[in-house]
């Protein structure tokens, strides 16, 4: 890659979209010799302005025409300022002088996949797999041309399905010829967002750049008459006119608001780094850049969002960085909020489940059903950047889904976000509404069709919403019933007590995936009367399941797969006490002195023990086998060991997990009855009554435990 290449991807993707830089006038272009207007493109692009040096190279190749490296370096340009259908005639042009540039053939792919032209970028993408030579750069490219060629070939079903909605470009009060972006609805009638504000183009000298800097800032629009229209500059203390504003997120309590600077380092790289502000005293304090460990000298950090971790409840801050030992370009990376001491943990990587060797960006996350949504071009998409979405959190991922037209389009798409009132107004956020940003045809651009981003408002027309409640209450036994009736549920002798609930459960919520694979999700604890409550999505397989201290967990499967309406499950669990004493396994016999379990013995354990461990995968038991006191101490005490050993083997045999078993022998020492009678004789029932298999409850297996973050 030429450094003019490299340097140009710096620009544009530092600021991920967030400009739509104009070309400075070039006085006299036409009396410039070639080497003049070829180094002044160079510096053009060094210093951020890739419209001059689209012109300067244009002009060039009408005195040169047929240059390869510079008709490359424009149908770059044209590729990085979103000029697809120019791109894609230059790359074409490219190959046909020299069919081995195979970099050209995969951006010749993806230029007439951004215009909707999935046959002939499919095409385009097999041919640069098939063709193209094997370098570091190449092998990267070959891996994202797979995914841009899958993109092609499931664009046909996800735009023939379309979801029942509308995309709507808001008014042009908003959406300006420039860039708009980073939408956040404050509630249902005011959003704030980012923009350039001008109807023309404004052409600046650098040093007049310099001092007059045109950046972006953030803006207010109100709905009226159920329209977005242009209110005002934000009030808030946000706007800095040294620097590019922009991407701003609130916490979900509303005490803090995220947002990104953007500025030129010193070494001409544009950095943003994340700021904040915080709600003091009924106003807002002045913003604050977060710690150096967050916004890593040197790389760029942007795009906040804020999410929630399940289990101990504490703030997680997502966003977007180009940091080191990352999966691909821009990654997701997330630090969690210490917010008792007002600090944040060292950021992580969110997972290669999400991230790819492509770019992520724009991340938003949806703590009602702990799901993430975001950009990227490392996943099969029907265009440039589609919108994904993922359940889970921290480091724990479903594999990402697109989302579906007309969300997403052939162009780029990006910044999904959907109104959420504040919950102390309003209990259920309104998922009717939300934006996404997209530079789709149609717009009023300056430049060419698809250059600049305006903010969609997207309308569902029929929105379906599921949950899941239900109670945990206790199954208990009459008089007549004993332990092993409880455990086995022997619904003769067992009833459920609905009325004697069972509070402060922990209640955890699972997505389970195509393969069965689980991630976990959140949790709620049963209120006073026993009873829980999830928000759901629909088209997914779910697990529940339930603990409490002192009681058997409890799991249980579902789906809202053939959900077409709006609904709320009822699915309630009876918990059993946790057992103290042993249960014996009646009709277990070995052949004297032997260890082995004879075929009865194995229909015994299947039908009692092998279907406790089944249905209850998270118990820990203990195998336990007895002698009489015929033989010695010693002798009794490796036979019993060996004979629980034949149980645990039997049942790993049978895909019970090890870590779920202990094998322990007793020998003589627990006998449940005299080996004697009284007057000395032998006692055979009580003998018999010793020799005896048993099996306790020791634990319960913690099946997904707490994801652990370390600074």
């Amino acid at each position: 890659m030429t450094d003019i290449r490299r340097h140009i991807i710096l620009i544009i993707f530092s600021l991920a979209f967030a400009f739509c830089a104009s070309a400075q006038p070039v006085e006299h272009i036409e009396l410039l010799k070639p080497r003049h207007l070829k180094k002044m493109a160079a510096n053009a692009v060094t210093g951020g302005d890739p419209y001059s040096a689209i012109m300067l190279f244009d002009r060039y190749l009408f005195l040169k025409p047929g240059y390869l490296p510079v008709m490359q370096q424009l149908a770059d340009l044209h590729r990085y300022t979103r000029n697809y259908t120019v791109a894609a005639e230059l790359y074409k042009s490219i190959i046909e002088k020299d069919p081995n540039a195979g970099d050209a053939m995969f951006y010749a792919g993806c230029m007439l996949k951004s215009q909707g032209k999935y046959d002939e970028a499919k095409e385009m993408f097999e041919k640069f797999e098939k063709n193209s030579k094997s370098s570091s750069d190449i092998r990267i490219l070959k891996k994202l041309s797979k995914i841009e060629r899958e993109g092609c070939e499931i664009a046909s079903s996800v735009i023939g399905n379309p979801l029942n909605m509308n995309a709507v470009r808001l008014d042009t009060s908003i959406n300006k010829p420039h860039i708009e972006f980073s939408p956040l609805p404050i509630n249902d009638s005011l959003l704030l967002y980012a923009s350039f504000r001008t109807d023309s183009i404004t052409y600046y000298t650098r040093d007049e750049y310099a001092s007059h800097y045109p950046s972006r800032k953030f803006y207010l629009a109100e709905k009226i008459d159920n329209r977005f229209k242009f209110k005002s500059m934000a009030p808030y203390p946000l706007n800095d006119p040294e620097q590019h504003n922009g991407n701003g997120t609130f916490s979900l309590d509303r005490k803090r608001f995220y947002f990104t600077r953007c500025a030129e380092s010193q070494t001409g790289k544009v950095i943003c780094k994340l700021w904040r502000c915080n709600y003091e005293n009924g106003r807002w304090s002045q913003p604050e850049v977060l710690p150096d460990y967050v916004n890593l000298e040197g790389y760029t950090s942007t795009m906040p969002a804020v999410g929630i971790e399940p289990r101990k409840k504490q703030e997680v801050l997502f966003f977007t960085s180009d940091r080191p030992s990352g999966k691909g370009g821009l990654d997701i990376w997330f630090t969690v909020y210490d917010e008792k001491n007002d600090k944040y943990k060292n950021p992580r990587n969110v997972g290669n489940k999400i991230n790819t060797v492509g770019d992520e960006l724009t991340p938003f996350f949806d703590e009602e059903v702990q799901s993430l949504y975001f950009s990227s071009n490392g996943w099969p998409g029907i265009g440039g950047y589609d919108i994904f979405k993922s359940s889970g959190n921290l480091t724990s991922w479903s594999k990402p889904v697109n989302v579906g037209y007309p969300i997403n389009s052939a162009a780029d798409d990006l910044y999904f976000v959907f109104i959420k009132r504040e919950k102390q107004l309003d209990p259920e956020p309104d998922r009717e509404e939300g934006f996404i940003v997209s530079n789709r045809a149609g717009g009023a651009n300056l430049l060419h069709a698809t250059c600049c981003d305006d903010i969609f408002s997207l309308q569902w027309l029929d929105k379906i919403k599921v949950s899941v409640k239900g109670e945990v209450f206790l199954i208990k036994a009459d008089s007549a019933a004993t332990m092993g009736d409880i455990f086995f549920e022997n619904l003769e002798k067992v009833k459920a007590i609905r009325k004697q609930i069972v509070d402060s459960a922990v209640v955890s919520l699972y997505f389970v995936d195509d393969n069965g694979e689980e991630v976990y999700l959140t949790t709620d604890t049963t209120n006073g009367k026993g009873e829980y409550f999830f928000k759901l999505e629909i088209g997914k397989n779910y697990k529940i399941d339930v603990e409490k201290d002192g009681f058997l967990p409890k799991e249980t499967g579902f789906n809202t797969l053939d959900i077409s309406r709006s609904d709320t499950l009822d699915i309630s669990f009876g918990l059993k006490e946790m057992p103290i004493e042993p249960f014996v396994i009646k009709n277990i016999y070995y052949p004297f002195d032997k260890t082995y379990l004879t075929d009865n013995a194995k229909i015994i354990i299947d039908t009692t023990l092998y279907r406790l461990l089944i249905e209850n995968p998270s118990l820990i038991v203990e195998i336990s086998s007895h002698t009489d006191s015929k033989g010695s101490e010693q002798y009794n005490v490796r036979l019993s060991q060996g004979r629980a050993e034949s149980v645990v083997i039997y049942l790993i045999e049978k895909g019970i997990h090890p870590d779920r078993l202990v094998a322990k022998g007793y020998g003589e020492s627990q006998p449940v009855a005299p080996n004697e009678n009284p007057d000395g004789s032998d006692n055979p029932e009580g003998r018999q009554m010793n020799r005896r298999t048993e099996f306790r409850i020791i634990g319960v297996l913690k099946k997904y435990s707490d994801i652990i973050y370390e600074d």
